[in-house]
């Protein structure tokens, strides 16, 4: 390990280096260049591979040239921390993520199934712990959806309750900014036999991340889920709308139902639509917990915007991944990530960042 991170005097700025530069992606950086403390010294995008990066986010310093080779891009750049922002599933994630441990940097990333793996992905979740424990390093996932609305949101919800019964979390989110490859994902477009045929050979996956939400706030109470079931339905426009044909679907509602011991349940529910005000769908966070006979209940209005949430869960959360203990972290390990104007002074103690 570097002597920044062996506990050596303050050397300067934390260096940043973003793996994925998609939507999610530029937004961290568009937010990292406003932010004292931190400089990002590299892109990597296989996608965009050559092309400077400010020309997609002009606040970028110039001379950072996208490049599509991690090894490459790590080794030359030396980054302290990578925000990761690329696929959802850790079987896809993981070899990127352990790349960038074994060239001892910090990783805090997007994969939904990272948020909380030691249950569906157990094997996973040991070797990214073992490997960034032998690195030094720390590891995190965290995001919109799992990291804040169907979890941590819930968590401060629960505090200062007792014996909760019934877990109820609905989103409904505007899906008109959601770029091509996230619609084909989603099964927007297709015809009603198209969208069912893909949702039963596994080519519609919806929202990824209901169980390792359900699985982390499960943990917190000190249960298990013990039955999980999940569905999703297309909702079918009536008139042509934002690109798609008239007849296609246009959004869909996805529902998750966890039983766990103890009696508890949780009931969570996504509804996205490209023009969700023409079903009547106010654009909402919602967060239900039903204790003792009574129902309690937490609205963000308008809901938390994905691209733009997703992105300051991730910056958010540099100053904790620096200060925390080697190995994979969850957002159990951690208080709620909040906005910083600079680095605060524990992770200067650690020997990165300016002292404040």
């Amino acid at each position: 390990m570097d002597a920044g991170r062996a506990g050596a005097p303050a050397r300067g700025p934390v260096r940043v280096a973003l793996f994925g530069f998609g939507r999610v992606g530029r937004r961290m950086a568009a937010l990292l260049a406003r932010r004292d403390g931190v400089e990002v010294v590299a892109v990597i995008s296989r996608s965009l591979a050559g092309q400077p990066a400010r020309s997609h986010v002009p606040e970028l310093p110039a001379g950072i040239v996208i490049v599509p080779d991690a090894a490459r891009a790590l080794a030359a750049a030396h980054p302290d921390v990578v925000l990761h922002a690329t696929v959802p599933t850790l079987d896809e994630a993981a070899g990127q993520i352990t790349e960038v441990v074994r060239a001892r940097a910090h990783v805090i990333s997007t994969c939904e199934e990272l948020a909380y793996p030691w249950v569906v992905h157990r094997d996973i979740a040991e070797a990214l712990d073992r490997e960034a424990g032998q690195a030094g390093v720390s590891v995190l996932g965290t995001g919109v959806n799992p990291g804040f609305v169907f979890d941590a949101l819930v968590l401060e919800v629960l505090s200062p309750r007792w014996h909760p019964t019934v877990v109820a979390v609905s989103r409904v989110t505007d899906a008109s900014g959601f770029g091509p490859a996230v619609r084909d994902r989603l099964g927007l477009g297709l015809v009603p036999a198209a969208f069912e045929q893909r949702i039963s050979s596994g080519g519609i996956a919806g929202h990824i991340g209901f169980r390792e939400s359900m699985d982390m706030i499960a943990a917190a109470l000190g249960t298990e889920v013990q039955r999980f079931e999940e569905s999703i339905k297309p909702l079918i426009a009536d008139r042509a709308e934002d690109g798609l044909a008239q007849g296609t679907a246009a959004g869909l509602v996805q529902r998750a139902i966890g039983t766990c011991g103890g009696g508890l349940r949780f009931d969570f529910r996504l509804s996205l639509h490209v023009r969700p005000q023409l079903l009547g769908l106010e654009v909402l966070d919602s967060v239900s917990i039903e204790d003792g006979g009574a129902t309690h209940e937490i609205q963000v209005r308008p809901a938390s915007p994905p691209v733009e949430t997703a992105a300051a869960q991730v910056v958010n959360a540099i100053p904790h991944i620096l200060a925390a203990e080697p190995g994979l972290r969850t957002r159990l390990d951690f208080g709620a990530p909040t906005p910083w104007m600079a680095l605060p002074r524990a992770v200067a103690r650690k020997g990165l960042g300016p002292a404040l």
